[in-house]
C-alpha cells in the first residue's frame, strides 16, 4: 500500500527561506542583513547567501549607500507576468461567456456595464469572437 504525503512533507526549507526573505520586503522599502536574519531567525550569513543569490538574478538590488537591500526589476517583471496573465480584460471575457446567453447575438448597439467604485467610467471589453467595441 502507498502512503500518501502532505503537501507540505515536500516543502524544501532553503526554497521557504528565500520566499520569506522576499515577503519580507512586504512592509519595509530597504533592509539590512541584520535585521533580516533577526526577523527570519536565520544566521546573517544565511540570510547573506540568499540575497547574494537573488542579487545576481535581479530580484533584490543592495543601496550601497546604506548596506540595505531592497527588490529588484526581477520581482517586477514576475509580476507584470501574472498580471498579463490575470489582467481584467481576462476576467470580462470569461464573466461575459458565462452570462451571454447562447443563442442570442450581441448586437453593436447593446452594452455590458462594469461601473466602478467611486468612478464614473465603465470597463470596455473586446469580445473574442465579436468584433465590435463593448462599452
Amino acid at each position: 500500500m502507498v502512503m500518501r504525503r502532505e503537501k507540505s512533507d515536500y516543502s524544501i526549507q532553503a526554497v521557504d527561506n528565500v520566499f520569506r526573505l522576499l515577503e519580507e520586503f512586504d512592509a519595509d522599502e530597504e533592509i539590512g542583513v541584520t535585521e533580516l536574519a533577526e526577523r527570519l531567525r536565520l544566521h546573517k550569513n544565511n540570510v547573506f547567501r540568499i540575497l547574494a543569490t537573488l542579487t545576481t538574478r535581479g530580484y533584490v538590488e543592495k543601496n550601497e549607500e546604506t548596506d540595505r537591500y531592497r527588490l529588484g526589476p526581477a520581482c517586477l517583471v514576475l509580476g507584470q507576468a501574472y498580471s498579463r496573465r490575470r489582467s481584467l480584460l481576462v476576467q470580462a471575457r470569461r464573466s461575459l461567456r458565462r452570462r451571454r446567453k447562447p443563442t442570442s447575438a450581441l448586437l453593436p448597439q447593446q452594452r455590458v456595464r462594469w461601473p466602478r467604485r467611486k468612478q464614473r467610467r465603465s470597463v470596455q471589453v473586446w469580445l473574442h469572437r465579436f468584433p465590435q467595441l463593448i462599452r
